[in-house]
This record gives structure tokens, C-alpha cells and sequence, in this order.
């Protein structure tokens, strides 16, 4: 029974402040407001101007930059002066390239300028594969350009001349 009435003591209270603090504040007046608004002229409302034709302007395509292809990171790798192999637990060796072969990459070491020969299947997956590209691109640096066959058939219209 105690907190019961606690409870009602204690709004009771509530209500008295409240009544009190509202009688000496009084709230801004809400009328006159509305009056100064209804006081001020109201204007004619200005025209709408004619919508103005839409003209789109010629934009250029969003150009999205392609990843390069593996063929081209590996000629842009090659390329380098310098270049970083990885064996397959994450060695690394700086080195400069000087030939490769199908088993083997020829390299000079920055560390003590010493040329070294690198077994292929020693390197990281992606050496790997970068490997096999220079091999590749060696081999078609050694073939001869072979004659077209149209080429051969003018050769041989015009031996006689």
C-alpha cells in the first residue's frame, strides 16, 4: 500500500509544479500570428515559365580499365631492369634477367652481381608461368620468318626477270 501511495503523492505533486510553472510562463500567443499573416497583401502568384527543352549533350563513354591479360604483364615484367623472383616458400631473389631456357633461367644477382642459373620447377607458381613465357618468346625470336606462300609463287613468277 505504501508505494500506491507514493506513486499518487508524487503526481499529485507533478501536476501542482506543472500547473504553476505554466500559469506564470505563458506560451507565445498562436493568434496573432495567424492575424499578421492574414494582414500581409497577397500578390498575384508569378507565371510559370515555359519549360525548357531538355538538350542532352554527347558524352563520352565510361571507359572501365581492363585488368591486363597475363601475356601482357608478363612482357611489361620482362622489361624490367630489374626483376623479382619467388621460389615456392616465398624466397625472394632480385635479379637481372640475361636468357632463358625450358628448365632454367639465367640471372645476374644484384646482391653480389654473380650469374646463377635458376631451375624452373624451383619457383612460385606465377614464376612458373613466367618462365615458360620467356622460353616462349625466345623460341619465336630464334625462328626464322617463313616464307608466305604467296610469296614463294611471286618468287617464282618473276625468277626469270
Amino acid at each position: 500500500m505504501r508505494p500506491f501511495f507514493t506513486l499518487i503523492l508524487t503526481a499529485a505533486l507533478c501536476f501542482v509544479a506543472g500547473y504553476t510553472i505554466g500559469k506564470k510562463h505563458k506560451p507565445y500567443p498562436i493568434a496573432p500570428a495567424i492575424e499578421q499573416a492574414a494582414a500581409v497583401p497577397v500578390s498575384e502568384p508569378a507565371p510559370i515559365p515555359a519549360p525548357i527543352p531538355e538538350t542532352r549533350q554527347p558524352t563520352a563513354p565510361e571507359v572501365i580499365p581492363q585488368k591486363p591479360t597475363e601475356p601482357e604483364r608478363f612482357a611489361a615484367r620482362a622489361l624490367q631492369a630489374e626483376i623479382t623472383l619467388t621460389d615456392s616458400i616465398a624466397r625472394s631473389l632480385v635479379c637481372e634477367l640475361l636468357t632463358a631456357t625450358e628448365k632454367h633461367l639465367k640471372v645476374r644477382r644484384k646482391s653480389d652481381n654473380r650469374i646463377v642459373e635458376v631451375p624452373v620447377t624451383m619457383l612460385s607458381q606465377e614464376d612458373q608461368a613466367f618462365a615458360a613465357y620467356l622460353y616462349k618468346v625466345e623460341q619465336e625470336k630464334q625462328l626464322p620468318a617463313s616464307i608466305s606462300d604467296a610469296d614463294k609463287i611471286w618468287d617464282e613468277l618473276l625468277k626469270g626477270m
